[in-house]
């Protein structure tokens, strides 16, 4: 069952002298994806001015982004998208960590998980480290992309999406020393394991049309 899974993934966060999980890895892809959302710039459009939202998941073994988009909105319905986005390349994860935003924390989750055959673990409140992977790289997004980024230069969100997806490629393909010197995409290959499908009798992905 998921229950012990899931007990472990919170005994390592409240663990004495594990106060920082920046350290903390899975042995295999797709056993953990860590989601979020994080405020951008505003963007002016045809219709006006309007703020931008990151949605993003990430492995935690490989620190491959698995998938991340752009839109006007933080709901669950443009998180589905990008999940819908990364199980469809990638297969789908053990266990999906989010806070507890609305847009995470909702009915619709807990039947999209299941129905794909994965499992939810919500970080306990005040506790950062229990995501802090996908955190740290919304802030490596701040420092090397919105910092250099003139949006004036953007028009539509189709227009900034197309140059955030080729940040994200350009991101995936950086070596890391947390990887000892070697990419995402190596580790993704590496660590492969068992990449686990959808549960038998199901759609392709487990999504609803």
């Amino acid at each position: 069952t998921v229950e012990p899974f899931v007990r472990q993934e919170k005994g390592r966060q409240e663990a004495p002298g594990n106060k920082d999980m920046r350290r903390y890895e899975r042995a295999h892809i797709n056993e953990v994806w860590y989601g979020d959302t994080m405020y951008g710039p505003w963007l002016k459009d045809a219709e006006g001015k309007k703020r931008v939202y990151f949605i993003a998941l990430i492995d935690d073994a490989s620190r491959f982004i698995v998938a991340a988009d752009l839109f006007f909105n933080d709901s669950f319905e443009n998180l589905m998208t990008v999940i819908r986005s990364a199980v469809s390349k990638f297969g789908r994860p053990g266990l999906f960590t989010f806070d507890n935003g609305a847009s995470y924390r909702n009915n619709q989750m807990e039947l999209l998980a299941a129905r794909i055959g994965s499992s939810v673990h919500y970080c306990e409140p005040f506790t950062p480290t229990g995501k802090s992977k996908i955190e740290r790289w919304f802030l490596t997004v701040r420092m090397q992309y919105l910092s250099s980024l003139d949006m004036r230069n953007f028009h539509s969100l189709e227009e900034l999406r197309r140059d955030f997806a080729g940040y994200v490629s350009r991101y995936n393909q950086t070596v890391h020393s947390s990887l000892e010197g070697i990419s995402p995409p190596g580790t993704l290959f590496q660590r492969a394991g068992t990449v686990p499908q959808g549960p038998s009798g199901t759609d392709p992905n487990g999504f609803p049309p």
